[in-house]
């Protein structure tokens, strides 16, 4: 009122910015809602000073624009993408992608409120998402296929708590790998002289009989049944998951194969073993491929048990690296076919 009566020096105004409305509380006409209160109502001259304050002090808010902001979108899931190759746990992924989430939700809050800058942090979640969905669906393909691969390797070698620790664990190496081993050979004497007087189909019923007597025993001590040649078992301790004992369990394995075909019935056995350096891995030509061991030790297994009488256990000096237990007879230094200078070998009786 005064102003408008001219009671005030027009001075005092000069070169400034007048902006005159109704601000007393229950005087209606110039109130609006606005999300800055949205409890409240706010003056409308209130909302022309800050209007006229931001263009004033170039504080309006400025949208990134498009080309920069579908950059920051591919740089930042590249960036999501290469911290997800690094990490094999699914957990790990969920983790990454919401640290990610929220550092981009605060990037964006504080180019807003410091900046006056807005961007859209929407497309970058939806693509880290993606990203973080497919890494998952990926990892877990590559676990079913190497599970299933597994699965098909070794089921028929090892028994079924073997094949569990092989499917936790990490993939064994099956291009081939040396490892220390020892191998057991064990052939059913008078087989052929068996076959020669019983009907087939007895003979294979007998036959996978004592095998799978066999097998179990190689089983029960932590072994692998390389392979079944005819009536005989090559099986193999110490692959494919490492064993410091294997030296002792392929004994253990032996006594147990000889006890179970100790009995009426059943024909006697003649077992070999030997310990040392072999390749283990995928042996074979592109067309075939077999889980199996090469080396000397598998060798001179193989001679032992030739040179094993019914129900005999022949085992070189190498299964006994801290010296052979006081029930092992040591039979001196034998000639083993194929070998200069002989083999000690011990018997067990």
């Amino acid at each position: 009122d005064r102003v408008l009566a001219g009671e005030v020096d027009p001075s005092r105004w000069r070169g400034r910015v007048v902006l005159v409305g109704l601000v007393a509380p229950g005087v209606a006409g110039d109130f609006f809602f606005n999300p800055v209160r949205p409890l409240g109502l706010l003056p409308g001259v209130y909302l022309q000073a800050c209007a006229y304050t931001t263009i004033v002090r170039r504080e309006y808010i400025r949208e990134i624009p498009a080309g920069l902001a579908l950059g920051l979108v591919l740089l930042l899931s590249l960036s999501f993408f290469l911290f997800l190759r690094r990490t094999a746990d699914p957990w790990h992924a969920v983790l990454w992608y919401l640290l990610f989430a929220l550092l981009l939700l605060a990037g964006s809050a504080w180019l807003f409120l410091a900046r006056r800058f807005w961007g859209d942090p929407f497309p970058a979640l939806v693509a880290a998402g993606l990203m973080a969905s497919g890494h998952l669906l990926g990892r877990a393909y590559a676990t079913h296929r190497r599970e299933r691969r597994l699965r098909a390797a070794f089921a028929r070698f090892v028994s079924p708590e073997v094949l569990r620790q092989i499917l936790a664990g990490p993939e064994p190496a099956l291009g081939g790998e040396a490892r220390e081993v020892t191998v057991l050979f064990a052939d059913l004497c008078g087989f052929t002289g068996y076959a020669e007087n019983h009907p087939p189909e007895v003979v294979a019923a007998r036959l996978n009989e004592h095998l799978g007597l066999m097998g179990r025993a190689v089983h029960a001590h932590g072994g692998m049944v390389d392979k079944f040649l005819g009536d005989a078992v090559m099986a193999v301790f110490g692959a494919p998951l490492p064993d410091p004992d294997h030296h002792w369990h392929a004994l253990a394995a032996a006594e147990a194969i000889r006890a179970a075909l100790d009995g009426p019935g059943f024909l006697p056995v003649g077992i070999g073993l030997a310990s040392g350096m072999v390749v283990v891995g995928n042996i074979g030509s592109p067309e075939r491929l077999e889980y199996t061991a090469v080396g000397d030790p598998v060798n001179l297994a193989a001679r032992l048990q030739e040179m094993a009488g019914p129900g005999e256990i022949l085992a070189a000096e190498s299964c006994f690296p801290e010296g052979p237990p006081a029930d092992w007879v040591s039979l001196g230094r034998l000639p083993v076919r194929g070998r200069s200078g002989g083999v000690v070998v011990y018997r067990h009786p």
